[in-house]
């Protein structure tokens, strides 16, 4: 079959640190690639690395995150990549990240263009509201941000109208068995 998008996302992203051996990733992207000449189609490259380990330099955490997740943006375009997110929970560590009240608003915005883009996605919408929990997740990010940033809240509302729109309706008014509902009407 086609390549997986996650190979070929890694790879056009990791050509870019690999041009400058400056880059905050360099020491990572070249030990990964010397050490993991292989890769299977289950496995995102890199991501676990720069998630849940250390950043090559102290400063440059959220230089990674930001990377990481153009990364993640481009490893998700068909119904293969969705389930690799979905079977290794990556929906789930994205949704954490994004629960981190000091990320910055540029790191957000990636975060909600890697939801939506598993909206677009046959069953994406249907797989993040009841296997991850999405509507829920984007009412709590909406009201967290309410009072602060009202044009941040809207762009969640927003992309929660999406989901629901995208989404099987019946499957997920019986999952939630009314819950939905009352999350729309409350927005």
């Amino acid at each position: 079959g086609p390549v997986p998008s996650a190979f070929v996302s890694f790879t056009i992203h990791a050509l870019e640190v690999l041009k400058n051996p400056l880059h905050p990733l360099y020491p990572k992207v070249n030990s990964f690639l010397t050490r993991s000449p292989l890769w299977t189609p289950e496995k995102l490259p890199l991501a676990h690395d720069i998630l849940h380990g250390e950043p090559s330099e102290d400063d440059k955490y959220y230089t990674e995150v930001a990377w990481l997740l153009a990364h993640l943006l481009d490893s998700l375009r068909t119904p293969f990549d969705l389930g690799v997110f979905h079977r290794k929970r990556w929906f789930e560590k994205i949704f954490s990240l994004g629960a981190n009240p000091y990320l910055r608003a540029n790191l957000r915005t990636r975060i909600l263009r890697i939801v939506y883009r598993a909206t677009a996605i046959e069953g994406g919408s249907t797989t993040l509201i009841t296997r991850f929990g999405l509507l829920s997740w984007l009412d709590g990010q909406r009201a967290a941000c309410e009072a602060q940033a009202p044009e941040d809240a809207a762009v969640y509302v927003a992309l929660l109208k999406r989901a629901w729109e995208t989404c099987d309706q019946g499957r997920v008014t019986a999952w939630s068995k009314g819950g939905v509902r009352r999350i729309l009407e409350g927005i």
